[in-house]
């Protein structure tokens, strides 16, 4: 549109009335969002108001009626400084190291144009899928740290468990149900030991018939465990009357073990009860640590 108005109206002759309707039409279908788009993108967006005004004197000269083309005073230089500003615009546009772009051929089909036009108004577009893209991006990096997370917790909550099994296996923790008797400053009582490992048991008292309740042994008394022949010495760990639990003096071998076992009027089992839940959340994380009687 330039290059003809440059070939319309800087010569000496008449201007070609032919070409002033294509002149006029051509600055109508102007975008005006579009042309401030391509003056940013070449950091001209001062210029915009100098240009549109110029396109608009153009404009209101070449739709003189009956032919007569009055040209302003300063038309001349307003045009040589459009094409200035046109040509920089265009050269911002231009990929480097590749041939010049094509000129636009004037008779070109409207919808081209519309096309082209609806390309500069609408490049934000691609800003925003990146800016969309690189959220989704944040979002897959989170999703794979909070995965991460969640299995760093659930492999140490394993290995929690396998310590404890473990450890109830080396110590043979084990349930069973051995009638026993106990020592305790001269007096005899009698009882059952449920739970025995390497290092204690656990002994409920048969309460006397004359009696409510067993009687209370202090915590931290000595006594004597008689299982048929063996003599097991233990001090109390806990004050109570319902249940005994005993810390062995020296601890058990694996064969004195499997021989109170033997003894046993209950089928032997592991004692697994340490891994229940609501027992499971007090012990001390990560170490799988078990009382010892």
């Amino acid at each position: 549109m330039i290059e003809l108005a440059q070939a319309t109206f800087t010569t000496a002759a008449a201007p070609d009335q032919s070409r002033l309707p294509k002149i006029n039409k051509m600055i109508r279908d102007i975008n005006n969002d579009a042309m401030l788009a391509v003056l940013r993108q070449s950091g001209q967006a001062h210029a915009y108001g100098t240009l549109r005004h110029f396109l608009t004197v153009m404009m209101f000269v070449a739709d003189q009626p009956d032919g007569v083309v009055q040209l302003p005073d300063a038309f001349a230089d307003d045009l040589a400084q459009a094409v200035e500003t046109i040509d920089k615009a265009c050269a911002s546009q231009k990929p480097q190291g590749t041939a010049p772009a094509a000129k636009v051929d004037p008779s070109e089909p409207r919808r081209l144009a519309g096309e082209r036009q609806w390309r500069a108004l609408t490049g934000w577009v691609g800003d925003v899928n990146a800016e969309i893209e690189r959220h989704r991006y944040q979002l897959r990096l989170l999703g794979i740290v909070l995965l991460g997370f969640v299995l760093t917790v659930l492999l140490a909550m394993a290995a929690h468990v396998a310590v404890m099994v473990l450890r109830i296996i080396l110590r043979g923790r084990s349930i069973c149900d051995i009638p026993i008797h106990m020592t305790v400053l001269g007096d005899r009582l009698a009882g059952r030991i449920t739970v025995i490992g390497k290092l204690g048991c656990v002994i409920v008292p048969d309460v006397p018939p004359d009696a409510e309740a067993a009687p209370v042994i202090n915590r931290g008394i000595y006594l004597n465990i008689v299982v048929g022949e063996q003599v097991l010495n233990a001090k109390t760990m806990v004050e109570t009357t319902d249940v005994y639990r005993m810390l062995f003096s020296t601890p058990l071998s694996r064969k004195t073990l499997r021989q109170l076992l033997l003894s046993s009027h209950s089928p032997v089992r592991y004692d697994l009860s340490a891994l229940q839940g609501y027992k499971l959340g007090r012990r001390y994380f990560g170490i799988g640590s078990l009382p010892k009687a």
